[in-house]
Formats: structure tokens, C-alpha cells, sequence
């Protein structure tokens, strides 16, 4: 039975005011009551969407023709699977948006399998997933073990990712494979098999559009993979792929041998700004003479000092975004392994 979100069951359950025009505030969620109805996922016109103390467990939360200019889950928390008996392949789905609508996170900690191979779990997953919704802005998620983290899809041009932490990441942080027009600013990837995708198999010329990476900490993480232990590019792209503009990012690799270096070659050289930047090799091997590296605007760090790099940039990171934010969240923080801990 498919689960999620029915305004008119959550209407008598929750005795929530469905006024058009007006705010919503879900107050609760049971997990175990799996709700469903022909109308799944009409939620109205509403200015706002608020989720409080919603924990949806593997039920997924949907906005269809989303006509809110905010969908607050700052309290919300799901579980994202896409193996074993329990799925939730998209706990949170936004499909279609009026432009500049502001979606803001919300804890999704998943049960991913990190230890299985690549090809035996493949599944299509995203914990977070826009489609077709331009100017979409979205801030202080909390992404554990999914297969992709954020998805942006569609017609989702200026979209912006803001105060994102995830860890232990089994594909992409960010899958951008419809090549939008882009930013990610102030985010913490942590442990990411793949970090930013803008590749698809019929990709049109996209290279006028731009992808923006500003303060982002990005470490690679190796998993089981087609036979390996090894991770991807930080970059999946490909000739027709935006262009790319760095600042103030540290991007570290944990396999010098790792797949995609054609991928990270042409990132490169597709970057057309960049600054402030650090690219770290935490492995106890040296790069290997043909390996792609950045040129301008990138500080190059191998072993012990790239290694002392990434716990003081991970370690700021945290620290600085540990406090209440304006929206009245506490961010969830998250260690090496995974594990989360509060602050």
C-alpha cells in the first residue's frame, strides 16, 4: 500500500485548519497509521506549510503543483530506504512549484546499505527531490546514508542549496542531471561516493549554464563499487555539462586511484572562476604524475597536512553552524563514521 501524505485523512486525524490561502500546521504524524486516498498529496493553497514533530518514518511526504511559498519540516524526520522489505525511495518530493519557494529541512536519516556493492543496490533514490521548480531554495537539511541526497530535476533553473550536512552519501550529494542553472553555498558533504552530477545521456548544450560551489567542504568517501572499493569523481560531468565557478571550497579525495578522473579533468577545465580554494589527498599515496589536478585558485595538500586541513575546515564548519539559526533550528551535527551527535 503506497504511503504518505492525504490532506483529507490528515484533516480528521490531525484537526487541522484547510482554509485556502491560509497556513497549514501538520502537528503530529503517526508513522503507523499508513495513510492513502485517490486524492494523495492535494495540499491546497496554502501561503505556508509548516510540519511539526512530523515523523513520517518510511511514509513519504509529496507536494504536487506546490503553490507555497514555504514548506517548513524544520521538525520533520524521515527514513529514506531504497532496499530490503521497507522503501522509501523519495520521502520528500516536491513535484512542480510556483518560482522562489523556500523549503526548508528537516532530518533524513536513511538505512542505505554502505556495505553491499554498488550494482546490487541500485535503485533510484533521492532523499530531498525538487522537479520543475525554478528559484527553489533549499536550507539546513540533515542527510544521513541515502543514495542520492538533494535531486534537482526539471525545470528548476536559479535554484539555491543552503547549510546542507550530509554524510555517508552511496551515489550522488547533489544530482543536477538536467544541468540547471545553480548554487551551493555554506554546505558540508561528508563521506559522498560521488559529490555534484550534471550528466545525462542526452544532454543538450548546457555549457552557458552555471553551476556555483561557494564555501562547500566536500570529502569522498570509497564504497563497494562494480567489483572495487573506490569512489567516484567529485565531479560527474561531461562536455555538454554548465560550467563550473569555485570559491573558498575544500574538496578531498580518499583514493588517488579512484574512478571518473576523466570526469574531474574535464571539470576543470570547464571551471571558468575560481578561489580560495583547497584540494586535499587524504590517502597515504602520493598523486600519481598523470592524475587531474586543479590549477589557479586551488591550494594542493597531500598526507598529514591534508589530512590536519580537513579536521580544521570539518571541525570550523560544524562549530559554526551548530547554533540556532533564524528559523529556530539546532542542526543535527554528524561525525566521520556517520554517527550523528546534537550539539
Amino acid at each position: 500500500m503506497k504511503r504518505g501524505f492525504d490532506k483529507r485523512r490528515a484533516a480528521g486525524v490531525l484537526g487541522l485548519a484547510l482554509a485556502s490561502g491560509a497556513a497549514l500546521n501538520v502537528l503530529g504524524w503517526p508513522p503507523q497509521a499508513a495513510l492513502s486516498g485517490e486524492e494523495m498529496f492535494d495540499l491546497g493553497n496554502f501561503s505556508a506549510i509548516t510540519l511539526q514533530e512530523a515523523h513520517f518514518g518510511y511514509s513519504q511526504f509529496r507536494a504536487n503543483d506546490n503553490t507555497s511559498e514555504t514548506i517548513d519540516a524544520t521538525a520533520a524526520s524521515w527514513i529514506v530506504s531504497n532496499h530490503g522489505p521497507d522503501q522509501n525511495t523519495y520521502p520528500f518530493l516536491v513535484d512542480k512549484s510556483i518560482p522562489g519557494a523556500r523549503i526548508l529541512g528537516g532530518t533524513i536519516l536513511g538505512s542505505v546499505p554502505l556495505d553491499l556493492e554498488w550494482r546490487d543496490i541500485y535503485e533510484n533514490s533521492a532523499a530531498v527531490m525538487v522537479r520543475d521548480a525554478p528559484r527553489v531554495e533549499i536550507h539546513n537539511w540533515t542527510i544521513r546514508q541515502a543514495w542520492d541526497g538533494i535531486r534537482i530535476a526539471g525545470s528548476s533553473d536559479g535554484f539555491r542549496i543552503e547549510n546542507v550536512a550530509m554524510s555517508a552519501i552511496r551515489d550522488d550529494a547533489v544530482e543536477n542531471d538536467h544541468g540547471a542553472n545553480g548554487t551551493i553555498a555554506n554546505s558540508f558533504f561528508d563521506g559522498v561516493f560521488s559529490g555534484v552530477s550534471m550528466s545525462h545521456n542526452a544532454l543538450p548544450d548546457l555549457t552557458r549554464n552555471v553551476l556555483i560551489l561557494d564555501n562547500v567542504l566536500m570529502r569522498m568517501r570509497s564504497f563497494p563499487f562494480k567489483g572495487e572499493t573506490t569512489h567516484q569523481s567529485p565531479f560527474k560531468i561531461e562536455e555538454n555539462s554548465p560550467s563550473l565557478k569555485i570559491h573558498n571550497t575544500v574538496i578531498a579525495i580518499e583514493n588517488v586511484d579512484h574512478v571518473g578522473r576523466s570526469r574531474l579533468k574535464l571539470a576543470w577545465e570547464k571551471t571558468i572562476e575560481s578561489s580560495g580554494n583547497v584540494f586535499l589527498n587524504l590517502s597515504g599515496q602520493p598523486f600519481p604524475d598523470n592524475y587531474p589536478l586543479p590549477a589557479d585558485g586551488w591550494t594542493i595538500l597531500q598526507g598529514q597536512a591534508a589530512q590536519e586541513h580537513w579536521a580544521r575546515a570539518r571541525d570550523n564548519w560544524l562549530s559554526a553552524n551548530a547554533s540556532v539559526d533564524e528559523h529556530g533550528f539546532r542542526r543535527k551535527l554528524m561525525t566521520w563514521d556517520g554517527a550523528d551527535t546534537r550539539d
